[in-house]
């Protein structure tokens, strides 16, 4: 009886009784219980239930495998599929020990199986038995949904191509089981993916909420969650102007758990990326909290990361209360948290330790399901080895940036595109033209804004404002200051400071950067700054040297784009550390046991290398608006 409770995890316990002897069924069940094997749970009917499924799976496994087929004949001869047909981790471990025994399944209990391993987070094996449903009318919609699960959206793609009468007839047994939802938006969310099959996935929710309309159902929550699934369909094409907050507002009022909890993460999604950062953050917050004190710790830190790079796909999939526990156990989550991570120290000015993380990244998504973020590591890559003025590097990771984009014939969702396009962006003009570069990103801009996606637009901008583009800085201003929080502050006063002339400006633009660890940023227009100065004063130079000094040998876009001599000498970068630390020039000369004069000549020495070696003032048309504007 003990490897019955193991397998079965919770039956009723006339069944146990059927597969046991009336001799030993007491006994047995009497020693189980009280070694806190086995616990009777209330109910309806009395059963028997495992509060330790691994202590009972080392005592199911302990058995002669004749002894275990043989107890496996007496628990199916006793109805065990019927009993545990409400039962997902029941009907799952019966499945299990029926494959483990060697027998086969029928259809129908293969897919009831692969549907519990589904609900219970274990996409690969719900696809392992949903294969041995074949000729089950359903069973390729639950092999898609499963391929869905895995991330694997082009084998879902594939699943449904493979026959239309299958995939007709898989639809329809699905509306016979009540399941009709499901299988529309799994032909959705597989044909999304596909370049050659646009508006075919709008074309099929538009087709079942027309189902819907004029019948019992019209307004229920299956229309509900068709509202909802048009609005990720626009969320994934990038299409945010379509999307409508008011009904993502109103179904957040909703009585339905699961409009509640998918409306919350859609909203928080569409806030962050048409600007709304702190929005979104004070949304997150409240999520974070609905989901009790028993939250995980490490979903808290993951969140933070991908806040921090700008993924809210990843930051509202772990704020799912029906998914986000589901979410940590996806190995694809920790990816992307290690490209978060080195997104963010590249951009902090420590490539190496980004390459650290992000090519193993990059090794680990060499595999069908990891197509989504494949584009996004390798152009990480690049980003990080363009700052450590590899162009091998640079032009090996944008090649296998480009060609994963192609991969398949499949299509990104939006937002993983645009952040893959930024980053590939910025390091490709430390290979090609800075000029084409950003006139690039200028125009991925200007398309980002038109879509309402303006903290993509905002990114884009900087970036050609950074490589040299300064027709583009008036668009910088203007985006900065519709977008929320810290950074777009630090383009706003970056932007301006660059067309109305203005050092101090460049360094609030700095500091700010700096604020949010944009250390290669904040170099930046502190040495812009440093090269607006005037010569005499030395008060905004030694403002400038603080930000500049952290890592004065570092490369960073303006150096690339206008040159310049890091190389110090060793009195040099002895004194440059002091300024920085905020030491005056009278205390560096004491230490030194030098005049102050000596320090001061060292010091304009100091501001001449690290300052870029022409006028950041472009000539023409753009470099007279500028003086326009001083």
């Amino acid at each position: 009886m003990a490897e019955i409770l193991a397998m079965l995890g919770s039956l009723p316990l006339g069944l146990l009784r059927a597969a046991g002897s009336d001799e030993d069924f007491d006994e047995d069940f009497d020693e189980l219980h009280s070694r806190g094997i086995v616990m009777l749970e209330a109910g309806p009917a009395p059963a028997a239930g495992l509060p330790d499924r691994l202590l009972a799976e080392v005592l199911r496994r302990g058995l002669p495998p004749e002894r275990s087929r043989q107890l496996l004949g007496m628990v199916l001869d006793a109805g065990a599929w019927q009993a545990l047909a409400r039962t997902g981790g029941g009907t799952l471990s019966l499945a299990r020990w029926v494959l483990d025994s060697g027998a086969g399944l029928e259809p129908a209990q293969a897919l009831a199986a692969a549907r519990a391993a589904l609900d219970l987070a274990d996409p690969a094996l719900a696809l392992q038995l949903a294969q041995q449903a074949d000729g089950h009318p359903a069973a390729a919609v639950v092999r898609a949904e499963a391929h869905l699960a895995l991330h694997d959206l082009p084998g879902a793609a594939a699943v449904l191509a493979a026959g239309e009468a299958e995939v007709a007839a898989a639809t329809g047994a699905a509306e016979a089981e009540g399941r009709w939802l499901q299988a529309v938006l799994v032909r959705s969310r597989a044909a999304r993916t596909q370049p050659g099959t646009a508006g075919q996935a709008a074309r099929l929710l538009t087709a079942a909420a027309e189902g819907l309309a004029g019948t019992a159902r019209a307004g229920c929550l299956p229309a509900r969650l068709l509202d909802l699934e048009q609005a990720d369909l626009a969320l994934y094409e990038g299409r945010f102007h379509d999307i409508s907050q008011d009904m993502l507002h109103a179904c957040l009022h909703s009585p339905e758990p699961e409009l509640r909890d998918r409306s919350a993460v859609l909203l928080l999604q569409v806030q962050a990326a048409s600007g709304r950062e702190a929005d979104a953050q004070r949304l997150g917050r409240e999520l974070a909290e609905a989901s009790g004190p028993g939250e995980s710790g490490a979903a808290a830190g993951l969140r933070e990361r991908f806040r921090t790079q700008g993924m809210w796909d990843a930051y509202a999939r772990l704020l799912d209360l029906r998914g986000g526990m589901a979410a940590l156990r996806d190995g694809r989550v920790w990816i992307q948290a290690g490209i978060a991570e080195g997104l963010r120290l590249a951009e902090a000015g420590e490539p190496r330790r980004a390459l650290e993380l992000l090519q193993p990244a990059l090794g680990r998504l060499q595999d069908p399901a990891g197509w989504q973020l494949l584009p996004l590591a390798a152009s990480a890559c690049a980003y990080a080895f363009a700052l450590l003025e590899n162009r091998d590097g640079v032009r090996e990771h944008l090649d296998l940036a480009g060609a994963s984009v192609c991969q398949g014939g499949v299509r990104l969702p939006w937002q993983a595109g645009a952040a893959a396009r930024y980053y590939a962006g910025m390091a490709r003009a430390t290979v090609t033209s800075y000029s084409a570069a950003a006139a690039g990103l200028r125009e991925d801009g200007r398309r980002a804004e038109d879509l309402g996606a303006l903290a993509a637009a905002l990114r884009y901008l900087s970036g050609a404002v950074r490589l040299g583009d300064v027709d583009a800085a008036p668009d910088l201003v203007r985006v900065a200051a519709r977008v929320q929080g810290p950074f777009a502050q630090a383009c706003g006063a970056f932007g301006s400071g660059l067309l109305r002339q203005e050092p101090p400006a460049l360094l609030a633009a700095a500091g700010l950067a700096a604020g949010t660890g944009g250390m290669v940023f904040s170099r930046e227009a502190a040495r812009l700054a440093l090269a607006l100065a005037s010569g005499s004063d030395t008060t905004l130079m030694r403002l400038a040297l603080r930000y500049i000094c952290p890592d004065a040998a570092g490369f960073d876009f303006c150096i690339g784009r206008l040159g310049g001599d890091r190389s110090l000498t060793a009195r040099e970068q002895e004194v440059s550390a002091r300024v920085a630390a905020g030491q005056s020039n009278a205390d560096i000369a004491r230490h030194f046991g030098v005049s102050v004069r000596t320090v001061e000549g060292h010091l304009y020495k100091l501001y001449a290398r690290l300052q870029p070696r022409h006028d950041p003032v472009p000539a023409g048309p753009a470099g007279e608006r500028m003086g326009r504007h001083a």
